[in-house]
């Protein structure tokens, strides 16, 4: 006999469901039904449920007529026939039944990009850093899926031990832990970094720079519930320099009444490594050069007036600036001077200073040969360039120059001297021999560093002792005219 399970009429107050097979009546508080074979199956169990165990007529039970059950267990049921042989039996349980978050799809993260702000980025000094303040933006891309499962178990002692499941519903996921790591030319963590939510703060030195933004994203509620990206970028940092020739030397020779243009320096300005957003510098300059030409990364100057000079060493200044960064570079203007005997800067060439011949031997010095000596006077300006810059004196022609030093006379026709010494140094020219053309005396002085150069022109005279005393009115004047500092002379 077959029955499909059903409330029993007559006692629906306490078990209202019950289910046969061949053998027993089963009567519970929850549904029940047969589980193929001799086996019954109660389902729909939220609490413990009291099960009723009858056998029918013409069996005897072997095992305990009531039963409480919970989910997940099984009872044996066992019959006798009348005569006490061994008939049926099974099993009685209840599937366990359980709710499942399941993981379906994981959320998606998108990274970037990276964004730089404040540049360009440029210092004025290599071992110089600055700082920069890189972010990156990440969000959820698409939103991940869990699915709530309910998974029932069948008996196990059953003819079928097949596990069910039904999904009932689900619900979205989304990351809520973030982390970000910030890579620095390929390393982790650069010193001197400070980190927020999604930006960093950190010091780079000269050079070109990656910037990697490394983002990890995840839910607290799920392992698989996790994805990764990156983002990165290229930051440069350049090197402002300037430089020039640090001497301009003026040429003082020629007319000084006529038009002038000294020698140039030109100061060039660069970056390095370059950066596409600086087309070209800002130029400044501080000092005695009255002319310039600017240009994007280049300043050239130089002066109109041949007497102009520096200061001090390295009195010129020339700055650029690009980016916030300011570099600078100094040179020097040096002029110098020769003075024969007081003789004026427009007469010391073009009439040039006359001196009496006294020929004495090489090197001797007479009476008469050293008061007819003319006064010789240089100088150099700046007077505080280093020590090891030279001047250097040439006396080129008839005459002999001597450096006077503690009362003595040193030959000095071509000697170098410091330049910060010569102007406390007192020089005589010695008319040696006459002149072989006028002006064919020459004394210079230059200072090879910068080029600066001066030149003054003399002629040695030998003047008739009797013509010279009858120019004169004088019949009986005897011995060497006085002609030091004439710029004429009148010879018959």
């Amino acid at each position: 006999l077959l029955c499909a399970a059903r409330p029993s009429a007559s006692r629906a107050g306490s078990m209202p469901f019950r289910a046969t097979n061949a053998y027993v009546e089963v009567e519970s508080t929850a549904p029940v039904s047969r589980n193929g074979g001799l086996d019954f199956r109660i389902t729909d169990a939220t609490n413990r449920v009291s099960v009723r165990v009858s056998p029918l007529p013409g069996w005897q039970l072997l095992t305990p007529r009531r039963m409480d059950m919970g989910s997940g267990l099984a009872r044996a049921w066992k019959v006798a026939n009348v005569l006490g042989e061994s008939g049926g039996g099974g099993e009685i349980c209840i599937p366990s039944s359980s709710i499942e978050d399941r993981h379906a799809a994981a959320p998606t993260l998108d990274v970037g990009p990276v964004v730089v702000g404040g540049g360009p980025f440029i210092v004025a000094d290599a071992d110089e850093k600055t700082a920069v303040s890189p972010r990156c933006a990440y969000r959820t891309e698409r939103k991940g899926r869990h699915d709530m499962v309910e998974v029932t178990d069948s008996c196990p002692g059953g003819a079928t031990n097949e596990r069910t499941e039904r999904t009932l519903g689900g619900h979205d996921t989304d990351f809520d832990t973030y982390t970000l790591t910030w890579l620095i030319d390929g390393g982790e963590h650069p010193s001197g970094m400070s980190q927020g939510r999604d930006a960093a703060m950190f010091s780079l030195g000269p050079g070109a720079h990656s910037v990697k933004a490394e983002v990890v994203a995840s839910w607290s509620g799920c392992d698989r519930c996790r994805d990764e990206g990156t983002a990165d970028t290229n930051v440069v940092v350049s090197l402002l320099s300037v430089g020039c020739d640090p001497w301009l030397g003026q040429d003082r020779r020629g007319d000084p009444a006529a038009p002038y243009e000294s020698p140039d320096v030109t100061a060039t300005a660069a970056l390095s490594p370059p950066n596409p957003e600086i087309s070209q510098v800002s130029w400044g300059y501080s000092g005695v050069c009255d002319k310039s030409e600017t240009g994007a990364w280049t300043k050239r100057l130089w002066s109109a007036d041949r007497e102009a000079a520096s200061p001090g060493h390295l009195g010129e200044r020339v700055t650029a600036s690009a980016g916030g960064a300011t570099v600078s570079t100094n040179f020097t203007v040096v002029k110098v001077d020769v003075v024969l005997d007081g003789l004026g800067e427009a007469a010391e060439e073009a009439d040039g200073a006359y001196l009496a011949a006294v020929e004495d031997a090489p090197g001797a010095r007479t009476p008469a040969g050293t008061s007819g000596m003319l006064a010789v006077s240089f100088s150099c300006t700046p007077d505080d360039l280093p020590q090891e810059e030279m001047v250097r004196i040439a006396n080129l022609g008839p005459g002999e120059l001597y450096l006077v030093e503690d009362g003595e006379l040193h030959y000095a026709n071509i000697t170098n001297i410091p330049a910060c010494d010569i102007g406390g140094k007192k020089f005589l020219l010695h008319g040696h021999r006459a002149s072989a053309a006028l002006k064919d005396g020459r004394i210079k002085i230059t200072h090879p560093s910068s080029g600066a150069i001066d030149e003054a022109r003399y002629t040695v005279v030998d003047v008739d002792m009797i013509g010279y005393a009858a120019w004169r009115g004088e019949e009986d004047k005897r011995g060497a005219p006085d002609l030091r500092g004439k710029s004429k002379i009148k010879l018959s």
